[in-house]
Protein backbone atom coordinates (compact mmCIF):
# COMPACT_ATOMS: atom_id res chain seq x y z
CA UNK A 1 0.00 0.00 0.00
CA UNK A 2 1.22 3.48 -0.86
CA UNK A 3 -0.38 6.36 0.96
CA UNK A 4 -0.11 9.90 -0.24
CA UNK A 5 -2.97 11.62 1.52
CA UNK A 6 -3.41 13.01 4.99
CA UNK A 7 -6.53 10.85 5.44
CA UNK A 8 -4.56 7.67 4.76
CA UNK A 9 -1.95 8.60 7.35
CA UNK A 10 -4.57 9.52 9.93
CA UNK A 11 -6.19 6.10 9.40
CA UNK A 12 -2.79 4.44 9.99
CA UNK A 13 -2.28 6.58 13.11
CA UNK A 14 -5.54 5.17 14.44
CA UNK A 15 -4.21 1.61 14.14
CA UNK A 16 -1.28 2.15 16.52
CA UNK A 17 -2.89 1.01 19.73
CA UNK A 18 -5.24 -1.65 18.31
CA UNK A 19 -2.79 -3.24 15.86
CA UNK A 20 0.76 -1.82 16.12
CA UNK A 21 2.17 -4.44 13.73
CA UNK A 22 -0.28 -3.47 10.99
CA UNK A 23 0.36 0.23 11.63
CA UNK A 24 4.12 -0.24 11.34
CA UNK A 25 3.80 -2.21 8.08
CA UNK A 26 1.54 0.51 6.67
CA UNK A 27 3.97 3.28 7.60
CA UNK A 28 6.85 1.38 5.98
CA UNK A 29 4.81 0.89 2.80
CA UNK A 30 3.80 4.55 2.61
CA UNK A 31 5.65 7.22 0.68
CA UNK A 32 8.58 8.20 2.98
CA UNK A 33 7.95 11.88 2.28
CA UNK A 34 4.58 11.61 4.01
CA UNK A 35 6.04 9.98 7.10
CA UNK A 36 9.50 11.22 7.98
CA UNK A 37 8.67 14.87 8.63
CA UNK A 38 6.11 14.08 11.34
CA UNK A 39 7.93 14.02 14.68
CA UNK A 40 5.37 11.92 16.56
CA UNK A 41 5.18 9.29 13.80
CA UNK A 42 8.95 8.95 13.55
CA UNK A 43 9.31 8.59 17.32
CA UNK A 44 6.63 5.88 17.33
CA UNK A 45 8.26 4.05 14.39
CA UNK A 46 11.68 4.01 16.07
CA UNK A 47 10.17 2.56 19.25
CA UNK A 48 8.55 -0.24 17.22
CA UNK A 49 11.82 -1.01 15.41
CA UNK A 50 13.71 -1.72 18.65
CA UNK A 51 15.90 -3.59 19.26
CA UNK A 52 16.39 -5.16 15.80
CA UNK A 53 14.90 -3.17 12.88
CA UNK A 54 13.33 -5.19 10.09
CA UNK A 55 14.82 -5.12 6.61
CA UNK A 56 11.64 -3.63 5.11
CA UNK A 57 12.38 -0.44 7.04
CA UNK A 58 15.61 0.23 5.13
CA UNK A 59 14.16 2.55 2.40
CA UNK A 60 12.52 4.77 5.02
CA UNK A 61 15.64 4.75 7.21
CA UNK A 62 17.98 5.70 4.38
CA UNK A 63 15.65 8.51 3.31
CA UNK A 64 15.28 9.70 6.90
CA UNK A 65 19.06 9.76 7.37
CA UNK A 66 19.30 12.39 4.64
CA UNK A 67 16.09 14.36 5.16
CA UNK A 68 14.69 13.94 8.68
CA UNK A 69 15.25 16.45 11.45
CA UNK A 70 17.57 15.84 14.39
CA UNK A 71 17.80 13.49 16.19
CA UNK A 72 15.68 11.32 13.89
CA UNK A 73 18.28 11.49 11.12
CA UNK A 74 20.98 10.12 13.43
CA UNK A 75 18.61 7.49 14.81
CA UNK A 76 17.88 6.41 11.23
CA UNK A 77 21.62 6.00 10.59
CA UNK A 78 21.86 3.75 13.65
CA UNK A 79 18.96 1.58 12.57
CA UNK A 80 20.18 1.32 8.97
CA UNK A 81 23.52 0.08 10.25
CA UNK A 82 21.81 -2.57 12.39
CA UNK A 83 19.88 -3.88 9.38
CA UNK A 84 23.09 -4.19 7.36
CA UNK A 85 24.92 -5.83 10.28
CA UNK A 86 22.40 -8.64 10.52
CA UNK A 87 22.52 -9.06 6.75
CA UNK A 88 26.23 -9.76 7.12
CA UNK A 89 27.16 -6.55 5.28
CA UNK A 90 29.64 -5.50 7.97
CA UNK A 91 31.40 -2.83 5.90
CA UNK A 92 28.09 -1.20 5.01
CA UNK A 93 27.03 -1.29 8.66
CA UNK A 94 30.29 0.38 9.63
CA UNK A 95 29.74 3.11 7.03
CA UNK A 96 26.36 4.00 8.55
CA UNK A 97 27.56 3.79 12.14
CA UNK A 98 30.65 5.88 11.44
CA UNK A 99 28.40 8.47 9.85
CA UNK A 100 26.17 8.39 12.94
CA UNK A 101 29.16 8.86 15.23
CA UNK A 102 30.38 11.88 13.27
CA UNK A 103 26.87 13.38 13.26
CA UNK A 104 26.57 12.78 17.02
CA UNK A 105 29.74 14.61 18.03
CA UNK A 106 28.74 17.42 20.31
CA UNK A 107 25.34 15.87 21.06
CA UNK A 108 24.45 14.71 24.54
CA UNK A 109 21.69 12.19 24.01
CA UNK A 110 21.01 8.45 23.80
CA UNK A 111 21.65 8.41 20.05
CA UNK A 112 25.25 9.42 20.70
CA UNK A 113 25.58 6.51 23.14
CA UNK A 114 24.25 4.12 20.49
CA UNK A 115 26.70 5.57 17.96
CA UNK A 116 29.64 4.61 20.19
CA UNK A 117 28.25 1.17 21.00
CA UNK A 118 27.45 0.24 17.42
CA UNK A 119 30.64 1.42 15.75
CA UNK A 120 32.57 -0.42 18.47
CA UNK A 121 30.92 -3.67 17.32
CA UNK A 122 32.40 -3.23 13.83
CA UNK A 123 35.85 -2.36 15.13
CA UNK A 124 35.78 -5.42 17.39
CA UNK A 125 34.76 -7.64 14.49
CA UNK A 126 37.77 -6.41 12.52
CA UNK A 127 40.08 -7.14 15.45
CA UNK A 128 40.55 -3.54 16.64
CA UNK A 129 39.77 -4.55 20.20
CA UNK A 130 41.40 -1.64 22.02
CA UNK A 131 39.56 0.96 19.96
CA UNK A 132 36.33 -0.93 20.61
CA UNK A 133 37.16 -1.08 24.32
CA UNK A 134 37.54 2.70 24.44
CA UNK A 135 34.30 3.34 22.55
CA UNK A 136 32.35 0.97 24.78
CA UNK A 137 33.87 2.70 27.81
CA UNK A 138 32.82 6.13 26.51
CA UNK A 139 29.33 4.76 25.82
CA UNK A 140 29.08 3.37 29.35
CA UNK A 141 30.02 6.70 30.92
CA UNK A 142 27.67 8.66 28.64
CA UNK A 143 24.78 6.27 29.31
CA UNK A 144 25.33 6.51 33.06
CA UNK A 145 25.34 10.32 32.95
CA UNK A 146 22.12 10.32 30.88
CA UNK A 147 20.40 7.80 33.12
CA UNK A 148 20.10 5.22 30.33
CA UNK A 149 20.55 1.90 32.18
CA UNK A 150 20.01 -0.34 29.13
CA UNK A 151 22.79 1.21 27.06
CA UNK A 152 24.97 1.38 30.17
CA UNK A 153 24.75 -2.36 30.86
CA UNK A 154 25.13 -3.20 27.15
CA UNK A 155 28.36 -1.18 26.96
CA UNK A 156 29.77 -2.77 30.13
CA UNK A 157 29.02 -6.29 28.88
CA UNK A 158 30.62 -5.62 25.50
CA UNK A 159 33.60 -4.03 27.23
CA UNK A 160 34.03 -7.29 29.16
CA UNK A 161 34.20 -9.11 25.83
CA UNK A 162 36.89 -6.75 24.57
CA UNK A 163 38.96 -7.27 27.71
CA UNK A 164 38.71 -11.01 27.12
CA UNK A 165 39.80 -10.57 23.49
CA UNK A 166 42.74 -8.49 24.69
CA UNK A 167 43.78 -11.40 26.89
CA UNK A 168 43.00 -9.93 30.32
CA UNK A 169 40.73 -12.60 31.76
CA UNK A 170 40.74 -11.15 35.28
CA UNK A 171 39.69 -7.67 34.20
CA UNK A 172 37.12 -9.19 31.82
CA UNK A 173 35.58 -11.23 34.64
CA UNK A 174 35.38 -8.13 36.87
CA UNK A 175 33.73 -6.05 34.13
CA UNK A 176 31.32 -8.90 33.37
CA UNK A 177 30.33 -9.06 37.04
CA UNK A 178 29.71 -5.31 37.02
CA UNK A 179 27.58 -5.58 33.89
CA UNK A 180 25.53 -8.41 35.38
CA UNK A 181 24.83 -6.38 38.52
CA UNK A 182 23.53 -3.55 36.33
CA UNK A 183 21.44 -6.01 34.34
CA UNK A 184 19.80 -7.43 37.47
CA UNK A 185 18.78 -3.88 38.42
CA UNK A 186 16.91 -3.28 35.12
CA UNK A 187 13.14 -3.07 35.12
CA UNK A 188 11.38 -6.17 33.68
CA UNK A 189 10.44 -5.82 30.04
CA UNK A 190 11.58 -6.21 26.46
CA UNK A 191 14.84 -4.31 26.93
CA UNK A 192 15.83 -6.40 29.95
CA UNK A 193 15.12 -9.62 28.04
CA UNK A 194 17.24 -8.43 25.10
CA UNK A 195 20.14 -7.50 27.36
CA UNK A 196 19.97 -10.90 29.07
CA UNK A 197 21.06 -12.60 25.84
CA UNK A 198 24.03 -10.18 25.70
CA UNK A 199 24.89 -11.23 29.27
CA UNK A 200 25.30 -14.84 28.17
CA UNK A 201 27.16 -13.85 25.00
CA UNK A 202 29.63 -11.95 27.17
CA UNK A 203 29.95 -14.84 29.59
CA UNK A 204 30.82 -17.01 26.62
CA UNK A 205 33.68 -14.78 25.46
CA UNK A 206 35.15 -14.53 28.95
CA UNK A 207 34.76 -18.29 29.56
CA UNK A 208 36.41 -19.05 26.22
CA UNK A 209 39.42 -16.89 27.14
CA UNK A 210 39.73 -18.60 30.52
CA UNK A 211 39.16 -22.09 29.10
CA UNK A 212 36.16 -22.52 31.42
CA UNK A 213 34.27 -24.96 29.21
CA UNK A 214 31.59 -25.91 31.75
CA UNK A 215 30.53 -22.27 32.23
CA UNK A 216 30.68 -21.71 28.48
CA UNK A 217 28.32 -24.62 27.76
CA UNK A 218 25.89 -23.69 30.53
CA UNK A 219 25.78 -20.04 29.46
CA UNK A 220 25.03 -20.92 25.84
CA UNK A 221 22.36 -23.43 26.75
CA UNK A 222 20.64 -20.68 28.73
CA UNK A 223 21.21 -18.18 25.92
CA UNK A 224 19.50 -20.49 23.43
CA UNK A 225 16.53 -20.87 25.77
CA UNK A 226 16.20 -17.10 25.90
CA UNK A 227 16.58 -16.58 22.16
CA UNK A 228 13.96 -19.17 21.21
CA UNK A 229 12.90 -19.05 17.58
CA UNK A 230 14.28 -15.94 15.90
CA UNK A 231 13.48 -14.55 12.45
CA UNK A 232 15.92 -15.33 9.62
CA UNK A 233 17.49 -11.92 10.05
CA UNK A 234 18.90 -13.01 13.43
CA UNK A 235 19.88 -16.59 12.62
CA UNK A 236 23.57 -15.68 12.89
CA UNK A 237 23.00 -15.09 16.61
CA UNK A 238 21.54 -18.58 16.99
CA UNK A 239 24.39 -20.12 14.98
CA UNK A 240 26.96 -18.43 17.20
CA UNK A 241 25.31 -19.70 20.38
CA UNK A 242 25.05 -23.25 19.01
CA UNK A 243 28.67 -23.24 17.82
CA UNK A 244 29.96 -22.11 21.22
CA UNK A 245 27.81 -24.69 23.02
CA UNK A 246 29.08 -27.47 20.76
CA UNK A 247 32.70 -26.32 21.06
CA UNK A 248 32.42 -26.51 24.86
CA UNK A 249 30.74 -29.92 24.67
CA UNK A 250 33.57 -31.30 22.56
CA UNK A 251 36.21 -29.91 24.92
CA UNK A 252 34.42 -31.45 27.92
CA UNK A 253 33.50 -34.75 26.25
CA UNK A 254 35.81 -35.40 23.28
CA UNK A 255 34.36 -38.89 22.87
CA UNK A 256 31.15 -37.19 21.67
CA UNK A 257 33.09 -35.55 18.84
CA UNK A 258 31.26 -37.21 15.90
CA UNK A 259 27.87 -36.34 17.42
CA UNK A 260 28.95 -32.73 18.06
CA UNK A 261 30.36 -32.37 14.56
CA UNK A 262 27.22 -33.77 12.93
CA UNK A 263 25.01 -31.28 14.78
CA UNK A 264 27.30 -28.37 13.89
CA UNK A 265 27.37 -29.35 10.21
CA UNK A 266 23.56 -29.46 10.10
CA UNK A 267 23.10 -25.89 11.32
CA UNK A 268 22.83 -24.29 7.84
CA UNK A 269 20.02 -26.72 7.00
CA UNK A 270 17.75 -24.98 9.50
CA UNK A 271 19.38 -21.58 9.90
CA UNK A 272 19.80 -18.98 7.20
CA UNK A 273 23.32 -17.52 7.33
CA UNK A 274 24.60 -14.58 5.31
CA UNK A 275 27.97 -15.14 3.62
CA UNK A 276 29.94 -13.34 6.34
CA UNK A 277 28.41 -15.41 9.16
CA UNK A 278 28.66 -18.64 7.18
CA UNK A 279 32.40 -18.02 6.83
CA UNK A 280 32.74 -17.91 10.61
CA UNK A 281 30.61 -21.06 10.93
CA UNK A 282 32.99 -22.85 8.52
CA UNK A 283 35.90 -21.88 10.78
CA UNK A 284 34.16 -23.52 13.75
CA UNK A 285 33.38 -26.65 11.71
CA UNK A 286 36.99 -26.99 10.51
CA UNK A 287 38.36 -26.65 14.05
CA UNK A 288 36.09 -29.34 15.51
CA UNK A 289 36.51 -31.61 12.49
CA UNK A 290 40.27 -31.49 13.03
CA UNK A 291 39.89 -32.09 16.76
CA UNK A 292 37.64 -35.09 16.21
CA UNK A 293 40.14 -36.62 13.76
CA UNK A 294 43.07 -36.10 16.14
CA UNK A 295 41.13 -37.64 19.04
CA UNK A 296 40.23 -40.64 16.88
CA UNK A 297 43.89 -41.23 15.91
CA UNK A 298 43.44 -40.46 12.21
CA UNK A 299 46.26 -41.22 9.79
CA UNK A 300 48.54 -38.61 8.27
CA UNK A 301 46.71 -38.90 4.93
CA UNK A 302 43.38 -38.30 6.67
CA UNK A 303 44.67 -35.37 8.72
CA UNK A 304 46.39 -33.43 5.93
CA UNK A 305 43.25 -32.09 4.15
CA UNK A 306 41.60 -31.37 7.52
CA UNK A 307 44.63 -29.41 8.74
CA UNK A 308 44.74 -27.47 5.49
CA UNK A 309 41.04 -26.59 5.82
CA UNK A 310 41.57 -25.57 9.45
CA UNK A 311 44.40 -23.20 8.52
CA UNK A 312 42.54 -21.78 5.52
CA UNK A 313 39.55 -20.83 7.63
CA UNK A 314 41.66 -19.62 10.58
CA UNK A 315 43.40 -17.07 8.36
CA UNK A 316 40.04 -15.53 7.45
CA UNK A 317 38.75 -15.13 11.03
CA UNK A 318 39.39 -12.54 13.72
CA UNK A 319 39.47 -14.53 16.96
CA UNK A 320 41.90 -12.67 19.23
CA UNK A 321 44.50 -14.36 21.40
CA UNK A 322 42.59 -17.67 21.55
CA UNK A 323 43.27 -18.20 17.84
CA UNK A 324 47.03 -17.87 18.38
CA UNK A 325 47.06 -20.49 21.12
CA UNK A 326 45.05 -22.89 18.96
CA UNK A 327 47.39 -22.44 15.99
CA UNK A 328 50.54 -22.99 18.08
CA UNK A 329 49.06 -26.15 19.57
CA UNK A 330 48.05 -27.33 16.09
CA UNK A 331 51.58 -26.73 14.80
CA UNK A 332 53.07 -28.72 17.67
CA UNK A 333 50.77 -31.64 16.95
CA UNK A 334 51.25 -31.64 13.18
CA UNK A 335 55.08 -31.68 13.25
CA UNK A 336 55.51 -35.14 14.84
CA UNK A 337 52.92 -36.50 12.39
CA UNK A 338 55.20 -35.61 9.49
CA UNK A 339 53.00 -32.75 8.23
CA UNK A 340 55.93 -30.35 8.26
CA UNK A 341 54.61 -27.91 5.69
CA UNK A 342 51.33 -27.46 7.55
CA UNK A 343 53.07 -27.25 10.94
CA UNK A 344 55.27 -24.49 9.55
CA UNK A 345 52.22 -22.72 8.21
CA UNK A 346 50.45 -22.96 11.59
CA UNK A 347 53.43 -21.32 13.33
CA UNK A 348 53.66 -18.77 10.55
CA UNK A 349 49.98 -17.81 10.78
CA UNK A 350 50.21 -17.62 14.58
CA UNK A 351 53.33 -15.45 14.55
CA UNK A 352 51.92 -13.21 11.83
CA UNK A 353 48.66 -12.82 13.73
CA UNK A 354 50.50 -11.79 16.89
CA UNK A 355 52.65 -9.36 14.97
CA UNK A 356 49.62 -7.78 13.36
CA UNK A 357 47.97 -7.47 16.74
CA UNK A 358 51.13 -5.94 18.16
CA UNK A 359 51.38 -3.50 15.26
CA UNK A 360 47.70 -2.62 15.59
CA UNK A 361 48.07 -2.08 19.33
CA UNK A 362 50.90 0.38 18.66
CA UNK A 363 49.41 2.20 15.66
CA UNK A 364 45.89 3.08 16.76
CA UNK A 365 43.29 4.44 14.37
CA UNK A 366 44.05 8.08 13.68
CA UNK A 367 40.57 8.82 12.32
CA UNK A 368 38.83 8.34 15.68
CA UNK A 369 39.04 11.51 17.80
CA UNK A 370 37.02 9.56 20.40
CA UNK A 371 40.24 7.76 21.38
CA UNK A 372 41.14 10.97 23.20
CA UNK A 373 38.40 9.98 25.65
CA UNK A 374 40.36 6.89 26.73
CA UNK A 375 41.04 6.83 30.47
CA UNK A 376 44.36 6.21 32.19
CA UNK A 377 43.09 2.73 33.00
CA UNK A 378 42.43 2.14 29.27
CA UNK A 379 46.00 3.09 28.37
CA UNK A 380 47.33 0.88 31.18
CA UNK A 381 45.29 -2.00 29.76
CA UNK A 382 46.74 -1.35 26.31
CA UNK A 383 50.29 -1.36 27.68
CA UNK A 384 49.62 -4.66 29.46
CA UNK A 385 48.13 -6.04 26.24
CA UNK A 386 51.25 -5.07 24.30
CA UNK A 387 53.44 -6.79 26.90
CA UNK A 388 51.31 -9.94 26.68
CA UNK A 389 51.58 -9.93 22.90
CA UNK A 390 55.35 -9.62 23.11
CA UNK A 391 55.49 -12.53 25.56
CA UNK A 392 53.14 -14.54 23.38
CA UNK A 393 55.27 -13.85 20.34
CA UNK A 394 58.37 -14.81 22.31
CA UNK A 395 56.81 -18.15 23.23
CA UNK A 396 56.01 -18.86 19.59
CA UNK A 397 59.51 -17.92 18.51
CA UNK A 398 61.13 -19.98 21.26
CA UNK A 399 59.12 -22.93 20.05
CA UNK A 400 60.49 -22.32 16.56
CA UNK A 401 64.07 -22.01 17.86
CA UNK A 402 63.82 -25.28 19.80
CA UNK A 403 62.97 -27.05 16.56
CA UNK A 404 65.60 -25.28 14.44
CA UNK A 405 67.02 -27.82 12.01
CA UNK A 406 66.92 -28.39 8.25
CA UNK A 407 63.72 -30.04 7.21
CA UNK A 408 61.70 -28.68 10.11
CA UNK A 409 58.91 -26.24 9.21
CA UNK A 410 60.33 -23.50 11.46
CA UNK A 411 63.69 -23.76 9.71
CA UNK A 412 62.10 -23.89 6.26
CA UNK A 413 59.95 -20.87 7.08
CA UNK A 414 63.03 -18.65 7.45
CA UNK A 415 65.82 -20.26 5.42
CA UNK A 416 65.54 -19.96 1.64
CA UNK A 417 68.31 -21.49 -0.52
CA UNK A 418 70.51 -21.83 2.61
CA UNK A 419 70.20 -18.08 3.22
CA UNK A 420 68.69 -16.26 6.20
CA UNK A 421 67.57 -12.80 5.03
CA UNK A 422 68.05 -10.27 7.86
CA UNK A 423 67.03 -6.61 7.88
CA UNK A 424 70.28 -4.73 8.47
CA UNK A 425 68.45 -2.01 10.40
CA UNK A 426 65.80 -3.60 12.70
CA UNK A 427 67.07 -7.23 12.56
CA UNK A 428 63.75 -8.70 11.48
CA UNK A 429 63.96 -11.85 9.35
CA UNK A 430 62.07 -12.35 6.10
CA UNK A 431 59.96 -15.49 5.81
CA UNK A 432 59.58 -17.55 2.66
CA UNK A 433 56.25 -15.75 2.01
CA UNK A 434 57.85 -12.31 2.31
CA UNK A 435 56.63 -11.44 5.82
CA UNK A 436 59.15 -9.77 8.14
CA UNK A 437 59.20 -11.10 11.73
CA UNK A 438 61.59 -10.23 14.62
CA UNK A 439 63.09 -13.66 15.23
CA UNK A 440 66.82 -12.96 14.86
CA UNK A 441 67.47 -13.24 18.60
CA UNK A 442 65.86 -16.68 18.62
CA UNK A 443 67.97 -18.19 15.82
CA UNK A 444 70.68 -20.37 17.41
CA UNK A 445 74.23 -19.06 17.02
CA UNK A 446 75.57 -22.52 16.14
CA UNK A 447 74.13 -22.75 12.66
CA UNK A 448 75.77 -23.12 9.28
CA UNK A 449 73.17 -20.96 7.60
CA UNK A 450 74.59 -17.95 5.77
CA UNK A 451 73.09 -14.56 6.59
CA UNK A 452 72.28 -12.07 3.84
CA UNK A 453 71.20 -8.51 4.61
CA UNK A 454 68.34 -6.46 3.22
CA UNK A 455 65.97 -3.69 4.32
CA UNK A 456 62.40 -4.51 5.35
CA UNK A 457 59.44 -2.52 4.04
CA UNK A 458 59.12 -0.60 7.30
CA UNK A 459 62.77 0.53 7.45
CA UNK A 460 63.35 1.30 3.76
CA UNK A 461 61.22 4.46 3.50
CA UNK A 462 62.37 5.68 6.90
CA UNK A 463 66.03 5.44 5.88
CA UNK A 464 65.72 6.79 2.37
CA UNK A 465 63.44 9.65 3.38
Amino acid sequence: MHSGTADDLLRIDGLREADPEAALCAYLAADPRDVLHDDARMRWIFVQLRPIPREEALPLLERAADEADEPHARQAMQCAGIVHWYRGAVEEAERWWRRALVASRGAGDDVRVQAHNNLALCLAHRGEHFEALVLFGVAARLAQSLGNPVSHVFACLRRAQMLAQLGDGRAAAAELERGERLWHALEPGRDRDFVESVVYASRARVSLTLGDWATLRASQERRLELLGELPEQQHATLANAHALRLRATFELEPERGPEVLAELERLPERLHLAEQWEREWRCDVARIRMGVALHAGATRAELEPLARECLDTAESCQRGSSLVRELVELGRRLGPLGLDELARRAFDVAATHVLRQLTGASALRRDLPELADATEDDWALLAAHQRRLQREQGEILRTIAELWRPGHPAFELLVVDDLLCLCAWCRQVRTREGEWIPVADFVPESTDVEVTHALCEACRPRLFD
